[in-house]
């Protein structure tokens, strides 16, 4: 995306995501060296959050107790780090007692924005060139989040919504999505999946309101 010599190749999702016997066919895009290498930090906060995720299955709570925790563990400033909002609070979660914490919401989606991008890639061979707006449809907004309650009421519209789109991944365990292209108005539409819990969509921002209107 930045234009400059590709010497590296960059994994969507991180590699380190994947418990190494569900490392098959992983995506690969071109990358430059500075690009890759700064997204390192990055790429365990995403880890982290996902990982804490409730909905994951069993694959992504073996991530977190092997990678997460031990990270922790030669890292105790990692903690800090990571909940620089606060810390745990009690909740209820499908009837049951659960903990919550108020992640760095604008640096995950800036993530997905990237791993959107690094697929649309992979499948056309050229970039996605558009303004695009991250959806955590599996990450609520607390009540300190002002319009917190019409926020979630426009993730839950997407939990609604019936995505047509083939599932694409070889281990789809930790991560497979479903790309739509429409080729009248040239627009395309992305879900993403890790650890057949955590959702995410990527919706250009041209497309929002008439997505919307059209799956209600």
């Amino acid at each position: 995306m930045c234009d400059e010599l590709a010497t590296t190749r960059e994994h969507a999702p991180p590699q380190s995501m994947f418990p190494r016997r569900h490392r098959r066919n992983l995506i690969t895009i071109p990358s430059c060296k500075q690009h890759n290498n700064e997204k390192s930090g990055d790429d365990e906060y995403l880890r982290f959050v996902i990982t804490t995720y409730y909905g994951s299955n069993k694959e992504g709570l073996e991530v977190f107790h092997d990678k997460v925790m031990r990270g922790f563990r030669y890292r105790p400033n990692l903690i800090r780090s990571f909940f620089f909002k606060g810390p745990l609070y009690p909740v209820t979660v499908n009837g049951q007692p659960s903990m919550a914490f108020t992640f760095d919401r604008a640096r995950l989606e800036k993530m997905m924005t990237y791993m959107a991008r690094a697929i649309y890639f992979d499948e056309f061979h050229s970039k996605w060139n558009e303004e695009l707006q991250v959806f955590l449809v599996s990450a609520s907004y607390p009540p300190s989040e002002p319009d917190h309650a019409k926020k979630n009421a426009q993730l839950a519209q997407f939990k609604d919504i019936q995505f047509q789109g083939a599932k694409v991944g070889d281990n789809p365990e930790i991560f497979y999505y479903q790309l739509l292209a429409d080729d009248a108005d040239r627009t395309t539409r992305l879900r993403m999946v890790f650890y057949q819990g955590f959702v995410v969509w990527v919706v250009p921002l041209r497309l929002l309101t008439k997505l919307v209107e059209q799956d209600h």
